[in-house]
């Protein structure tokens, strides 16, 4: 900041202002490269069903009392 202050009278406002903003972006810049956050998953326990397939779908045993 200071040597931009000493030349101060030699740059217009638009310029000081770039220059500025140049030395507080590398300031605030962060060139490390952020840890991935991991996802977390909860596990559902499921129930495989190996029941045979009935003949339409079981509509005749519901309907016709079979």
């Amino acid at each position: 900041m200071s040597p931009i202050k000493e030349s101060s009278a030699e740059y217009s406002i638009e310029e000081l202002e770039g220059q500025l903003y140049a030395l507080v972006g590398k300031k605030k810049a962060s060139f490390a490269k952020q840890a991935k956050k991991e996802k977390k998953f909860t596990k559902i326990p499921i129930e495989e069903k190996n029941d045979e397939p009935k003949a339409y779908n079981g509509v005749f045993e519901r309907y016709l009392g079979k």
